[in-house]
C-alpha cells in the first residue's frame, strides 16, 4: 500500500463529523491493505508507529521537522513564520511549504510506500549520541524529497504524534471489527490482553480470523485492571454486600512483573519497560520458581513507605548509582497474578488468584512481599482497616470484591479506591500538560506555568480546563523545562505548545464557570500535586468528571 493512501483517508476523516462514517472510512482502509502491513497500518491512522511498550520513540521535535523541510526545499524562516501564524500546526506548515515546492525535470520520484515510511520511523528510533539531531534531519529529507504535500503532512504529524483526525484507539477497535465482521468486544478483549492494536488487526485479517484463541502472551503487558473511586466506606461495602476483601493503597506506582526461564521484564502503566530500573526486584524475582505474570506495585521503602516523588527521581534515571539504590530502596508489594506457566487467570475470581498467588511466591525475599489483605465481616471492621491503613502511612484502602474478574483496561466496581475524606469541596484530577510558558523573576528562563487538558466525552479530543504555577519545587521545574523542550511542538511568543505526554495531578479548591475556556468551567486555584510518569494519556480524565465536580461544589455551597 502506498503512504499516499494512508495520508488521503487521514485527511478525509479529519474533515468527516460523523463518527460512524470514520469507523467506515478506516474500516475500508483496513481491508484494503495487505496482511504484511495491516499491523502498521493500523497503527499509523492512531498516530502511534510502534506498540508503546516496544521502547522505541521517534524524539523528534518540530525543529527537526522544519529544518528537513528547509533543506528540501530552500524557504527562508521568515516564511516559516507567516505559516506558523496561519496554520498553528507544524504538519499543515510543512504541507503548504511543500505546494510551493517548483516541479524539477528530473525522472519522476518512486512513491512511497507504507512499509518504506515505517522502516525509516524505525531507523529514526534507532539514533542515539552525538550527531542525533542531524541523523534524524537527514532520515526526514529523504521522506520528504519523496512525498507529496498531503503526505509530508501526515509524515510530520506521525513524527510529532499528533494526528489531529479525531480518531483513537477505541474506534480503531470498531473499524477492525467492521472491516472483518467480528464481535468489537472480542477485538477489544485481544487488545486488552496483547497491547498492541496492529497485531490485533493482523489476526483479525486471517483467514479464518485467530482473533477467538488470543492468549496472555510473556513480555506482551496486559493492560491494567484500575478501581472505580468510592464515597466512602459505605458504598463500596454495600456495592457487593460486604464480599470484599480490603488491601492497603500503596503511594507507588503499578508494574507488571513478566517471568519466562530465566528472562524478567518489568513493565509500568504506561506499559514502559522499566526492567532496567529495578535491578533489585529483577535478582529476586530470578530466583522464584515458575512462569509468572504478577500485577502489584513498586513502593520506595526504608523501614515503611517513602514518599512517592522519592520513586520517581529513581524510575527518571537511566543510569543508577550504588548511591541511588541505597537511598531511594523499592520493594514489590505483589497483589494480583494474571497467568502461572500455560495457564490464563484473569476470568477466575479474585480469592482464587489470591491463592495462586501465594503459592507462586511462597517464601521470605528481601524486597518482594505480598500484599497484606483483610477480610473484614462488617462495615465497621472495613473502616477500621482503613484506619490502620493510614495511620502506617499508606494512601488509603483497595477494596475488591472476593469474586471478581481481572477486567484488563478497565475502570470497574469490581473493585473500589478509597483515601477518605478530604473535604467534599477539594478535587483532584488526573490531567495532561498540553502547552507551558516561561516565568518571571527567579523562574525566568524556566517553564514554570502550565496549562494541562482533559479528554471530552468520546475521549476524542483534549480540551483545555486550567492553568498551575505551584506545586512543584525547583528541582522538579529544571526538569520538566528540559523534558518539556524535548517535547515541544512549537512556540508562541512566551508560550510553548507541547506533545500531550507529561501527564499530572492536579488539585483545585473548586470549579467555576469561566468562559476563558472551551468547556464553560476551569479549575479555581489549580496546584500540581504530583508528576505522574507511571501513568499516560490513556489515564487522563475525561471532562465529565470536572463536570460532576461543579455540580457537587453547587449542591455544597446550597446546604453550607
Amino acid at each position: 500500500m502506498l503512504f499516499k493512501d494512508v495520508a488521503e483517508t487521514l485527511e478525509r476523516i479529519s474533515l468527516e463529523q460523523s463518527i460512524n462514517k470514520k469507523v467506515e472510512i478506516i474500516g475500508d482502509l483496513l481491508r484494503r491493505a495487505a496482511p504484511e502491513e495491516i499491523d502498521v497500518v493500523s497503527r499509523f491512522v492512531i498516530g502511534k508507529p510502534f506498540p508503546e511498550w516496544s521502547g522505541k520513540e521517534l524524539n523528534v521535535g518540530w525543529r527537526t521537522v522544519l529544518k528537513a523541510a528547509v533543506n528540501v526545499t530552500g524557504v527562508d524562516s521568515g516564511e516559516i513564520v507567516k505559516l506558523f501564524k496561519r496554520y498553528g500546526d507544524t504538519g499543515s506548515v510543512v504541507e503548504a511549504i511543500l505546494e510551493k515546492r517548483k516541479p524539477t525535470l528530473l525522472s519522476p520520484v518512486k512513491p512511497l510506500t507504507v512499509l518504506e515510511v515505517h522502516e525509516i520511523l524505525e531507523k529514526i528510533a534507532g539514533i542515539s549520541g552525538e550527531g542525533s539531531f542531524q541523523g534524524r534531519v537527514k532520515l526526514v529529507e529523504h521522506m520528504l524529497v519523496r512525498a507529496s504535500p498531503i503526505e509530508a503532512k501526515y509524515i510530520c504529524r506521525l513524527l510529532l504524534g499528533e494526528l489531529r483526525c479525531g480518531f483513537n484507539e477505541g474506534l480503531l477497535e470498531h473499524a477492525i471489527a467492521r472491516a472483518f465482521d467480528i464481535d468489537v468486544k472480542k477485538i477489544r478483549k485481544a487488545n486488552m490482553l496483547l497491547s498492541d492494536i496492529g497485531y490485533v488487526a493482523k489476526l483479525s485479517k486471517l483467514k479464518p480470523p485467530k482473533i477467538e484463541d488470543v492468549k496472555i502472551e510473556f513480555f506482551r503487558p496486559v493492560r491494567f485492571m484500575l478501581a472505580e473511586q468510592a464515597e466512602s466506606i459505605a458504598e463500596a461495602w454495600r456495592y457487593h454486600s460486604g464480599r470484599v476483601a480490603v488491601e492497603c493503597k500503596y503511594d507507588g506506582a503499578r508494574v507488571q512483573v513478566h517471568k519466562l526461564g530465566d528472562k524478567v521484564k518489568i513493565f509500568s502503566r504506561r506499559m514502559e519497560d522499566i526492567t532496567d530500573s529495578l535491578p533489585e526486584v529483577v535478582r529476586e524475582i530470578v530466583d522464584i520458581e515458575g512462569e509468572f505474570i504478577v500485577d502489584g506495585e513498586i513502593v520506595c521503602w526504608k523501614n515503611g513507605p517513602m514518599p512517592f516523588q522519592y520513586l520517581v527521581r529513581r524510575l527518571r534515571r537511566k543510569t543508577l548509582s550504588d548511591e541511588l539504590l541505597e537511598t531511594y530502596p523499592v520493594k514489590l508489594f505483589a497483589f494480583d497474578i494474571l497467568k502461572v506457566g500455560g495457564r490464563d487467570l484473569i476470568d477466575e475470581p479474585y480469592i482464587s488468584r489470591v491463592k495462586v498467588l501465594e503459592k507462586v511466591l511462597k517464601g521470605a525475599w528481601n524486597v518482594i512481599e505480598i500484599a497484606e489483605r483483610k477480610f473484614p465481616s462488617s462495615e465497621e471492621e472495613c473502616t477500621e482497616i482503613f484506619e490502620n491503613c493510614t495511620k502506617r502511612g499508606f494512601e488509603g484502602v483497595l477494596i475488591k470484591a472476593i469474586d471478581s474478574p481481572y477486567v484488563p483496561g478497565r475502570r470497574e466496581r469490581l473493585w473500589f479506591k478509597y483515601k477518605g475524606e478530604i473535604g467534599r469541596h477539594i478535587h483532584e484530577f488526573t490531567l495532561v500538560i498540553i502547552a507551558a510558558e516561561y516565568g518571571h523573576g527567579k523562574r525566568a528562563g524556566l517553564l514554570s506555568d502550565y496549562v494541562f487538558a482533559a479528554w471530552d466525552r468520546n475521549r476524542e479530543k483534549l480540551i483545555p480546563v486550567g492553568k498551575a504555577y505551584t506545586g512543584l519545587k525547583d528541582r522538579e521545574i529544571a526538569y520538566m523545562t528540559k523534558r518539556l523542550k524535548e517535547i515541544a511542538l512549537y512556540e508562541s511568543g512566551n508560550r510553548i505548545y507541547v506533545k500531550p505526554k507529561i501527564v499530572v495531578d492536579v488539585a483545585a479548591s473548586e470549579i467555576q464557570i469561566s468562559p476563558k475556556y472551551p468547556l464553560g468551567y476551569a479549575l479555581r486555584f489549580p496546584r500540581i500535586v504530583r508528576i505522574r510518569p507511571d501513568l499516560s494519556l490513556e489515564d487522563v480524565d475525561t471532562v465529565e468528571k470536572i463536570e460532576k465536580a461543579f455540580l457537587r461544589d453547587v449542591k455544597f455551597k446550597s446546604v453550607s
